[in-house]
């Protein structure tokens, strides 16, 4: 699942992911992501770190919080200067991705997250 209130980039990520063979869905905030992992929870979720109403870090914890048989990987994609890893970290991302990102990157950070933890 890809989350971003750009729909440029929300396009970008769905046409590079599902070239990679991945289904995607795709939400343009929060409010719309967690209607949809309720729904159906993805292995994987791409958060932009600015979403409007609700930050990606809160979304984050949100989706931490969902009762779901399993809890997706979650990735912050970014494209603040700095984000520190910590602060990533306790808000519950397993990985943090520059906006600036290759195609490459994307598909292999989404294979990693979908393989699980590790």
């Amino acid at each position: 699942m890809v989350v971003d209130d750009d729909p440029a980039m929300r396009a970008l990520l769905t046409a590079v992911l599902g070239a990679g063979g991945h289904e995607v869905r795709a939400a343009d905030g929060a409010e719309q992501a967690v209607r949809m992992i309720r729904e159906r929870a993805p292995a994987v979720v791409i958060v932009d770190a600015i979403l409007p109403g609700r930050d990606g870090f809160a979304l984050c914890r949100e989706i931490r919080g969902l009762d779901l048989p399993a809890q997706p990987r979650v990735a912050l994609l970014t494209g603040l200067d700095r984000v520190e890893p910590q602060e990533a970290v306790r808000a519950g991302f397993d990985r943090v991705l520059a906006k600036v990102v290759s195609p490459h990157q994307v598909l292999a950070c989404v294979a990693e997250l979908a393989a699980g933890p590790g």
